[in-house]
C-alpha cells in the first residue's frame, strides 16, 4: 500500500530522533584527565581559570585542543605560568586551543593547516582573528611548529570530548614573540635590522598587525656586503621586503602569483611553484616562521 507523504515524514523524524538518541554522547573535557595522566599538569592550570575551564568543560563552537605532556614542562623554551599574571596564563593557554574541530585524517590530506587560535589578547598578539598554529604532516605523523619555529609531535590520534577533539604533544607550544626577539633566537640577523625605526619609518614592524616579512638569510646578508664593501642593506631594500595588510600571508595563502604592496608603496609579485615560495629572484628557504604579529618568510637573496 502506498505511504502517504505525511506518514513517510512521520517515519523518518522518528527514525532521525531514535539514531540521535541511539548515539553516544561524548564526554566531557574533564574526562581526559582521567583517560590521560601525563596531561594532568596542563589541565591543573587550566583549573586555576574559571572562565576557561567553564568553556572547555561545555564549549559554544568546535575546538581542538593541543595538550603537552607533565614532562614537557623541564624544555628550555618553556615559558613559566605566573600565578600572579592571570591575563599571562590566560593568553599561553589560549594558544593551545584552536577553533573548529581538526581530525587525523584531513590533517594528513592537507599537508600544511594554520589554526586559528583563541589566542587574541592584542598584549600577546596582533594578528586579526587570533594568532595561529602550524599543523604539518608528513611521513613521520603530524607535527606543530609554533613560535621560533619549535617543532612538537603529535604522539596519537584525536581524542574525542565534547564539542571537540584534543591531542597529546611531546613538546610545549611556544608562544610567538616579537620580531626582534625571534631573529635573536633563531639568529637572523636581518630581523633586528628591519625592526630598526630607522629603517622602516613608515610603521613599527614590532607592533604593526597582520605583517608580512620576508627577510634575507645570514649568508645572503654576507654575500651583499661582500659585493658592497662591506656596507649593509639600504633601508629602501628593507622596505621593499615589509608587507602590512588585512592578514598574514602565510604559505598555504599564495596561490601561483600573488601580488602584494610593500611599505614603500612598491607592488612585488610573490609566486607559488610546486610548493616553492619566490619573490622576484628570491626563494624562500624558510616559509612560515610564525611571529606576534604575523609570520616572516627568510629568503636566499
Amino acid at each position: 500500500m502506498r505511504r502517504s507523504k505525511t506518514t513517510a515524514i512521520i517515519t523518518a523524524t522518528a527514525v532521525a530522533a531514535t539514531t540521535a538518541v541511539a548515539k553516544p554522547t561524548a564526554p566531557p573535557f574533564s574526562s581526559i584527565n582521567a583517560s590521560h595522566p601525563e596531561t594532568a599538569l596542563t589541565n591543573s592550570y587550566f583549573a586555576l581559570d574559571p572562565e576557561l575551564s567553564a568553556f572547555l568543560e561545555n564549549p559554544p563552537e568546535p575546538i581542538t585542543v593541543f595538550l603537552p605532556t607533565d614532562q614537557t614542562y623541564t624544555q628550555k623554551y618553556y615559558q613559566p605560568l605566573v600565578l600572579n599574571d592571570p591575563e599571562y596564563n590566560k593568553a599561553t593557554l589560549q594558544y593551545v586551543i584552536a577553533k573548529g574541530i581538526h581530525t587525523t585524517e584531513p590533517l594528513r590530506k592537507k599537508g600544511t593547516s594554520f589554526l586559528r587560535t583563541f589566542l587574541t589578547n592584542p598584549k600577546y598578539s596582533e594578528v586579526s582573528h587570533g594568532q595561529v598554529l602550524e599543523v604539518v604532516s608528513d611521513d613521520q605523523g603530524l607535527h606543530t611548529f609554533s613560535g621560533i619555529r619549535d617543532k612538537a609531535n603529535l604522539t596519537g590520534t584525536e581524542i574525542p570530548f565534547r564539542n571537540g577533539v584534543a591531542y597529546i604533544l611531546d613538546r610545549l607550544l611556544v608562544t610567538p614573540i616579537n620580531v626582534s626577539i625571534t631573529g635573536t633566537i633563531m639568529n637572523y640577523t636581518a630581523l633586528t635590522d628591519i625592526t630598526l625605526p630607522t629603517t622602516i619609518p613608515q610603521l613599527d614592524v614590532q607592533t604593526a598587525p597582520d605583517m608580512t616579512i620576508f627577510a634575507p638569510s645570514n649568508e645572503a646578508l654576507g654575500k651583499y656586503k661582500q659585493e658592497h664593501n662591506g656596507a649593509p642593506p639600504p633601508p629602501e631594500a628593507y622596505q621593499g621586503l615589509v608587507f602590512a595588510g588585512r592578514r598574514p600571508r602565510y604559505s598555504t595563502t599564495i596561490k601561483k602569483e600573488t601580488q602584494l604592496k610593500a611599505v614603500n608603496g612598491r607592488v612585488v609579485t610573490v609566486t607559488q611553484t610546486e610548493g616553492t615560495l619566490t619573490l622576484g629572484g628570491a626563494k624562500v628557504i624558510q616559509p612560515d616562521i610564525l611571529v606576534r604579529n604575523g609570520v616572516v618568510h627568510i629568503i636566499d637573496q
